[in-house]
């Protein structure tokens, strides 16, 4: 009880010394609140234009990782065609599991085999964007050596490739191009 009225006795001191020392000074206060009324669209404007450039930056990446995961199919869809001659109309004809969630990862739901063509089926934890949605890699041959001895792979709206024929139906995406590689897009 003592401390405390000792402190309320000195109060009324501690002030008239504060009010003495010259407070805060009204240049001071103009001054920060001109600064932080500055600052404040300044932040938002960064942020508006840093946000959605970083959720493109994803919805990309993971759409890459799917396109990378599909690199052990593209490799069993064209050793079928080299060793018989003809396209693979499943996995388990190009030599793989019959389960295409078999190849899969956080984002890549599966990858399948549908005669010849390679579909990336994204997964719930991919973006909102992507999640449910499927990139196509359609395989096509030289025109002018069909027994080449390499497949020409064609990705979603991206061209087809000049002097080759496709050896599978073709299919695009229903993913956005924007979100897709450029070898990808129309």
């Amino acid at each position: 009880r003592r401390c405390h009225q000792r402190g309320v006795e000195h109060q009324p001191r501690q002030l008239r010394a504060l009010a003495n020392a010259g407070g805060t000074s009204v240049v001071a206060l103009i001054v920060v609140l001109a600064l932080s009324i500055g600052v404040v669209p300044v932040i938002g404007i960064i942020a508006a234009i840093s946000i959605p450039a970083y959720q493109d930056y994803t919805i990309r990446a993971q759409v890459s990782e799917g396109l990378n995961l599909a690199n052990g199919t593209k490799a069993a869809v064209a050793e079928t065609v080299l060793a018989e001659d003809r396209v693979p109309a499943d996995r388990v004809d190009a030599g793989m599991t019959a389960d295409p969630m078999d190849t899969s990862s956080l984002y890549v739901a599966s990858v399948d085999i549908v005669n010849g063509r390679i579909d990336i089926t994204y997964s719930e934890n991919a973006h909102g964007l992507i999640a449910g949605r499927t990139v196509s890699l359609t395989p096509y041959v030289d025109e002018n050596d069909p027994s080449a001895q390499r497949l020409i792979w064609r990705c979603a709206y991206g061209p087809a490739p000049a002097g080759a024929i496709p050896i599978s139906p073709y299919a695009a995406s229903d993913i956005e191009p924007q979100y897709l590689p450029s070898a990808c897009r129309p």
